[in-house]
């Protein structure tokens, strides 16, 4: 065996001992796992390395990604060989439809208006108002992450809301 095959397999071995610890380390994370570039790499180099009649479909299995052969073909376009390939690059992802300008103007004001009032805050009566502000189409479920992200700290402002309501009855 020469000295390059077996750094190959030895690299093989490493990599999928890393990959079987990221693994089990990610299971707890719920269904979707986030895979560092060393991640991506290191499941790359499992697939490249592959012995014959191992499918791409048990690598994914095995590493747990979801998105399956789309995923892999789309890392592997992606990766020249080095973990700094897989790296998310800056402004890469879906646009937000809500710049945060317009979230704080438009949507801010109306969840802390509804914390200071001790009152829940109701989405879809809010959603009309909101697009109606906006002029642009939005998801209740969007709307909803906008406003969870709005509300960050809610029992901390449910309880100084509290405390403004009884201030102001106790004052003639």
């Amino acid at each position: 065996m020469t000295f390059v095959r077996r750094a190959c397999v030895w690299a093989l071995q490493i990599s999928i001992r890393v990959c079987h610890s990221y693994n089990s380390s990610l299971s707890s994370r719920g269904n979707m796992k986030y895979f560092t570039p060393d991640q991506k790499h290191h499941i790359l180099i499992h697939l490249q390395a592959r012995r014959k009649g191992v499918n791409p479909d048990d690598i994914v299995h095995q590493h747990g990604v979801a998105g399956g052969r789309r995923t892999l073909n789309r890392w592997l376009a992606q990766w020249n060989g080095t973990p700094q390939s897989l790296e998310r690059k800056a402004g890469s992802g879906r646009p937000r439809r809500l710049s945060r300008a317009q979230v704080t103007q438009h949507l801010k004001p109306r969840i802390l208006a509804a914390n200071r009032r001790a009152e829940p805050i109701h989405y879809p009566t809010l959603l009309p108002a909101i697009t109606a502000a906006t002029g642009k189409a939005l998801l209740l479920q969007t709307l909803r992450q906008y406003g969870k992200k709005q509300r960050s700290n809610y029992k901390s402002s449910k309880r100084e809301a509290l405390r403004e309501q009884e201030m102001s009855v106790s004052q003639p």
